[in-house]
């Protein structure tokens, strides 16, 4: 199978899952239909892709490298709602389809993004996700690293910062890492938390795959 179709593969039943999981969440709300709008909206679920398949090859079981998969694009999913608000990149479409704050509310989308972000970490919290309670705690205090101030949102604020700006290359290298190469990371980090071996040995090799993926992720993407 090439990578194409193992791709598409992936993407149909990782949606599956997702649309599956947000259902059980539905309370009738504006806010569950705004945070299901923007899980659901599309996406390549590269982030997803990376974790099933390692985790496939760590022989992980599916109920919990889908879950794992999950939070992180959820993690992924509240970045863009926040990112394509007025206050931000101000864009009204995503993927062809109106922005989360363009169909619900500029107030709706903030909230739609700060809950995605807490079920992520609720999602990751739980024993589904594992039984062993010191690897759950190594999930969440990596993911909350890699998408806050020295990750994710830092990268985000540096973002805005350089707008209409002559930066160097070096400063865009690392608002790339934060903002984009730092979650592909825990993607590549988070299966060997939650394999439970000794595998971690390789964290380093691991961690540095993501990175640099990340990094030609973003290039590509901007290109």
């Amino acid at each position: 199978m090439n990578l194409k179709v193992l791709l598409k593969k992936t993407s149909i039943d990782f949606n599956t899952y997702a649309k599956k999981f947000l259902f059980s969440k539905k309370d009738g709300t504006i806010l569950w239909d705004a945070m299901n709008y923007g899980v659901v909206n599309g996406g390549k679920r590269v982030r997803p892709f990376l974790v099933i398949e390692l985790s496939k090859t760590l022989k992980i079981k599916k109920l919990n490298y889908m879950r794992l998969a999950l939070a992180i694009e959820l993690v992924h999913a509240y970045s863009l709602i926040h990112d394509d608000l007025p206050g931000m990149d101000n864009d009204d479409l995503r993927r062809g389809k109106p922005t989360t704050h363009k169909k619900f509310g500029e107030a709706v989308a903030i909230l739609a993004g700060n809950s995605l972000l807490t079920l992520a970490f609720e999602l990751l919290a739980d024993s589904k996700t594992h039984t062993n309670s010191k690897i759950r705690l190594e999930l969440v205090t990596n993911l909350a690293k890699m998408s806050g101030q020295n990750g994710l949102a830092g990268g985000q604020s540096l973002d805005l910062l350089y707008e209409k700006k002559n930066v160097s290359e070096k400063e865009i290298i690392v608002m790339h890492n934060l903002k984009t190469a730092k979650l592909f990371e825990f993607c590549m980090l988070a299966p060997l938390i939650l394999c439970g071996k000794n595998i971690l040995i390789r964290e380093k090799e691991y961690r540095r795959y993501g990175k640099s993926f990340g990094l030609i992720f973003q290039a590509t993407d901007d290109l």
